[in-house]
Order: structure tokens, then sequence, then C-alpha cells
């Protein structure tokens, strides 16, 4: 959907025309009772910023209780609450954002994609901004931060929620009533804020996080990735496939492995193989081509190369001595 087809200036909205506009969006839906009736008034405006953020600013009056479902990716949503209420759900975490002692910020951090249910009451008003960040956001803008990190830094600081600055709170509100300008300053002023936002949101994230074992969420990380690795070893895993399944970057975790295990993905899957097909074969007495498969190799020739650099000796040369030793009793 176009960025035009977000706008919306002051009206009247109603269920249908809701439900109009959630047509565009896959996954959304609202529901209002069983009637047409007058849902909203007031103004608000969904649009995606040159800067890949989308911006979501409000003003309105709810004059029905309704239920909004939409499906997000994985990402991060800033919520800054200037009035009223939000009452939503993400998967199966209910969330209740209040500015009925002044104006309150969120931050959350969603992992995976997840279904949205926002519901709203009749007779609230609500003037509120809420900006979404996809996850490729971070890594694509910044080395020192990337979105595996904000996933490990929101799991350790649980809940992070704060009262806005004065000078936030300025900014959000004049996102609001900047909501109906349509000129390029208006646009870039518009981005300026969300961005400005964005940064105290992270701020917050890091400051909460700032006392707290940083290493233990990097090991957790690397436990994860290798428990995934120990039980997907096969010739196809990649680096990106253990990234994913992980929710880090592929660039993060290659760091991560090398900080901590001294090796790369690649000589930590290439080790871990090796060494159970020594076993394999020492113990049990596969044949070369069963060791092979149990290392992660495709090839037999390529995994009989690796195996004599790692041990000195050819695979064959250790399923004999495993022979003997089970013959001689040596082996447990």
């Amino acid at each position: 959907m176009s960025s035009a087809a977000h706008k919306r200036a002051a009206a009247q909205f109603t269920v249908r025309d809701l439900n109009s506009l959630g047509r565009d969006v896959p996954g959304h839906w609202i529901r209002a009772g069983d009637h047409d009736g007058l849902a909203m008034e007031g103004r608000f405006q969904l649009r995606d910023a040159p800067t890949g953020i989308s911006v979501h600013a409000t003003d309105l009056r709810e004059l029905d209780d309704f239920e909004v479902t939409f499906d997000v990716p994985a990402g991060v949503k800033l919520l800054i609450q200037l009035d009223g209420e939000t009452r939503c759900r993400f998967g199966p975490r209910d969330v209740l954002v209040s500015a009925a002692n002044g104006p309150v910020a969120e931050l959350f951090v969603l992992p995976k994609p997840t279904t949205v249910l926002r519901s709203a009451r009749a007779g609230g008003r609500v003037r509120k901004v809420l900006l979404t960040i996809p996850a490729a956001w971070f890594d694509r803008l910044s080395d020192r931060l990337d979105f595996a990190q904000l996933v490990a830094m929101a799991e350790q600081a649980g809940q992070c929620r704060w009262s806005p600055s004065p000078a936030l709170r300025e900014e959000a509100a004049r996102l609001v009533a900047l909501q109906q300008g349509n000129g390029l300053a208006s646009a870039l002023e518009q981005d300026r804020i969300a961005l400005t936002l964005i940064q105290d949101g992270i701020a917050m994230l890091e400051s909460l996080c700032a006392g707290l074992p940083q290493r233990s969420c990097d090991a957790d990380r690397l436990d994860k990735a290798q428990n995934y690795i120990e039980t997907h070893l096969h010739p196809e895993l990649s680096t990106a496939e253990i990234a994913q399944a992980v929710g880090a970057s592929p660039r993060v975790l290659e760091r991560l492995f090398r900080r901590l295990t001294g090796q790369t993905i690649g000589q930590y899957r290439r080790n871990l193989g090796l060494a159970r097909a020594q076993i394999a074969l020492a113990r049990d007495h596969v044949s070369v081509a069963e060791a092979a498969r149990i290392a992660g190799y495709g090839n037999p020739s390529s995994f009989s190369a690796a195996f004599h650099r790692a041990y000195q000796k050819t695979p064959s040369d250790m399923r004999s001595a495993g022979v003997c030793a089970a013959h001689t009793g040596d082996l447990p």
C-alpha cells in the first residue's frame, strides 16, 4: 500500500472504512459488533518513511468497541502514549499502556513474526505515536547494534517502559500534529522525529541492561547455536540457517563464535563432526561412508582427507585400530 493510501485527515471512520483499509494489509481485520456504525472520529496516519520506519500517528475518539487483528514481522515497536490507553495482545502476552498518570513510552522487541490483537473501548480518546522498525533495519544500519543483540537485551531487561522526558513528549505531540503535512519539509521533519524517538527508546533499553552480565546473553546464544548444530549436522547446514534458528544475523553469530570459542562456525562444525566420526569408527566400527554421513560430509573422499588432517590417520586405520582395541578389551 502506498504512503498516500495510508494518510487520513480529520474525519469520521466507520467499521466499513476500517475494514476497507485493512484489506490492504495482509492478516488485518477489524470487528465492531455486527453493524457498520461509526467506530472512530478524529485523525490518524499510517506512513512508510523513506528510512524504512513505519509511522502511525493517532488523535482519535473511539466511538465503539472493536478489535483489530494484524500480523507483524519480527522487529521493534515503539509506542508513545500521550493520552488514553492502548490495549493489545502480542501472541500470548496481554499489554495495557495507559497515560492516566501522564505520557508513557514502551519498547517492544518481537523476535519473530507475531499476531497482534488491538482492542478499543467506546468513549476513549487516544493520542499516540507508534513506530515500527523491521529487524533488517538494524542489521543494515549498524555494525555496533544489530537486531539479535536487541532481542537478547530485551530478554534480559523484561519490560521496557518509561516516562518520556518533556522534550520527547513534545516531539511525539509534534509528530501527531504534523500528520496532515504533505510537503517534503513535513515528511523530513516526521522522519527526524521518528529517529529521535527510536534513539531514546534504544538508549533506555541499553540503560536497563547496563548493570546486567552481558556475557550471559552471548553465552546463552552460543549454547543455542551449538545445540542446533549438534542436532542438525548435515552437509547442507549453513551459517545462515543456524543464525536464523537462534535469532541472530550470520555476521554477529560468526563474531560470537570467534570471540567465545576461538573458532569459526565452520571450524566448530567440522571438529564436532570429525569427533563424532572418530568415536563411531573406533567404537561402533561403522563404514567410512557412514562415518562421513555422521560427520556431516556429503563426499566420503572429502571426509577422509579432513579426517586424516585432524587425526593423522585415515578413517580406515581408525576403524581397524578400534576393532583391535575392542578385541583386546582396551575400549570401554
